[in-house]
């Protein structure tokens, strides 16, 4: 069983690190910036494939990631004549890229939290709270309903030992 924790913790971990990084290409390629690669993990590739100008990357270890983003940084336009004709970033452009792995995460993380959640409500009903369930019986008037509240344990329906009922009239 301590493997599979470890397994999910590892696959958990990957996960982050994807959404994290697919967050920052996601909005560079929106903004136009120039991406030479995505990739998951550093040093020597496991697995790696160009497409439209763009290497994916499996890196050896996987401790992290990257997106290459030459425009993202200063003076390696100048520096290097394969990136000279790339125009200049607005630095909103550069601060929305910068700023868009940690959100990606954020987003994904709520999203997950929030499907975890439902999930748990579907699969696990809050009980509804009849007279049947409630300590004593539940006197009716014709004036109004009146409402009973008392101390549950959380895993039953019975009350607990020595709690006293309240009752509440609600009138019409």
């Amino acid at each position: 069983m301590a493997v599979l924790g470890i397994l999910l913790a590892i696959f958990i971990f990957g996960m982050s690190i994807f959404v994290h990084e697919l967050g920052h290409f996601l909005v560079a390629k929106w903004c136009g910036l120039k991406i030479t690669s995505f990739s998951i993990g550093f040093g020597k590739a496991l697995w790696k494939k160009t497409v439209n100008g763009v290497e994916y990357r499996l890196g050896f270890l996987p401790f992290g990631g990257y997106v290459a983003l030459p425009q993202m940084l200063e003076g390696v336009l100048e520096d290097h004549e394969e990136y000279k004709d790339l125009p200049k970033i607005h630095p909103f452009k550069r601060m929305a890229v910068a700023v868009a792995g940690g959100i990606a995460v954020a987003v994904a993380a709520g999203v997950a939290v929030g499907a975890g959640g439902a999930a748990r409500s579907a699969s696990h009903p809050v009980p509804s709270l009849s007279p049947s369930k409630v300590c004593g019986s539940v006197p009716t008037t014709r004036t109004g309903v009146l409402l009973m509240s008392a101390q549950f344990r959380s895993s039953t329906d019975r009350c607990v030992p020595g709690a006293t009922p309240r009752v509440y009239h609600i009138a019409n």
